[in-house]
């Protein structure tokens, strides 16, 4: 099927020491780069099993696949999915606060090792992947040695390459319920003078990154926190609310439970009377491995893109974009951002200079922008 798949671990280690499998071995490991098989992956499973194999799809945490447990006569074999982020590849344990991690480089160039004398794949280069996962004393033979890889991280979390600081839960929570401009933006003025030229680059379903105290989607449906109710032109609530047609997502436990306070017709994860529209709390810089949702327009917040590394937008984006399959970006920036790497790749077909009404606040923030990209 054309997919590089790697001897991995232990597999790898006895490959590359005696040219075959340790004989206290119980399995075989494998590793995959994700974009290889995440795709394909019902189409590997189909393979797999015709061969007379057993596959289970291990997904937790995530809402895909991250490993695939194969079992048959006498044989197991582990394949684990390493995702991309960074200069890093990670594969995530299950139920424990680690990942394996390494390198991407060890991935590409490929090497091979020769096993039962046939040729396999093998991460680059070989020592240095045994070294990193082994210790430095690899060649010397160890009674009772723990097969445990040295190369895992605790508390790894993906997306760290895009951060240029950590926004941790209590941060957000902090900003959310002490920060005074934070207030200011939750407030009538603000929100009918930035909402209208959002809706309007809202087109089908919404997936609102960074959606605070979940107000767009008040303002979309038309609720009772807005004098003069906005709706997209020839769009009625019932049309525009379908099929899960909403959902904010925010860092901040407190501006999830207000948005919920707000929209109590959506309670966190579960459909409402506004169709199944909800909210939940998720880390914003890697939001896209833990939902297999697919949504129309992402509406994006200038906070967002203050935690992230200028060099890094498009890189970012195009993750979410490659697993939501968004036809729309929204881009609603606070900050003096570079959003020329952004016209580079998007097609830019709208912008509009917003005025902030700002005598109810003391900082020196007055004009924002909101972008609408077709993807």
């Amino acid at each position: 099927m054309s997919i590089l798949t790697f001897l991995h671990c232990g597999t790898a280690f006895a490959a590359y020491l005696d040219g075959e499998i340790f004989p206290h071995d119980k399995d075989v490991d494998l590793a995959v780069p994700f974009e290889q098989i995440g795709d394909r992956m019902e189409e590997v499973v189909e393979a797999i099993t015709i061969l007379g194999y057993k596959v289970k799809q291990v997904k937790a945490p995530f809402a895909f696949t991250r490993a695939l447990k194969v079992d048959g006569d006498n044989c197991h074999m582990d394949i684990a999915c390493y995702f991309k982020e960074g200069k890093q590849r990670f594969c995530p344990a299950s139920r424990q606060n680690y990942a394996l991690v390494m390198p991407n480089e060890m991935f590409l160039p490929i090497t091979t090792v020769e096993m039962y004398g046939r040729r396999f794949w093998m991460h680059n280069p070989p020592e240095e992947y045994i070294k990193m996962n082994y210790g430095d004393d690899w060649k010397t033979p160890k009674q009772n040695a723990s097969s445990k890889s040295l190369n895992r991280v605790y508390w790894f979390r993906p997306g760290e390459a895009y951060l240029i600081r950590d926004h941790s839960d209590k941060h957000l929570d902090d900003v959310h319920q002490k920060d005074g401009y934070y207030a200011y933006l939750s407030g009538k003025p603000f929100l009918d003078t930035i909402m209208p030229p959002i809706a309007e680059g809202c087109v089908g379903s919404v997936l609102d990154v960074g959606c605070g105290q979940g107000h767009l989607l008040k303002y979309i449906a038309g609720g009772k926190k807005f004098d003069q109710p906005f709706l997209l032109e020839g769009v009625s609530v019932e049309t525009l609310l379908h099929d899960r047609d909403y959902h904010g997502v925010d860092g901040s436990k407190t501006a999830i439970t207000q948005a919920k306070n707000i929209n109590p017709e959506c309670p966190e994860g579960s459909p409402g009377n506004l169709g199944k529209s909800s909210f939940s709390v998720g880390r914003l810089e890697n939001y896209y491995l833990y939902s297999s949702d697919k949504f129309d327009t992402a509406v994006f917040s200038g906070i967002l893109f203050s935690m992230i590394k200028a060099n890094l937008y498009v890189e970012f984006l195009q993750k979410y974009i490659k697993h939501f399959r968004f036809k729309r970006l929204v881009i609603s920036d606070l900050q003096k951002m570079d959003r020329s790497s952004l016209e580079r790749e998007f097609n830019l077909i709208s912008r509009k200079d917003v005025e902030i009404p700002s005598k109810a606040i003391k900082f020196n923030v007055r004009n924002r922008f909101v972008e609408v990209y077709n993807v």
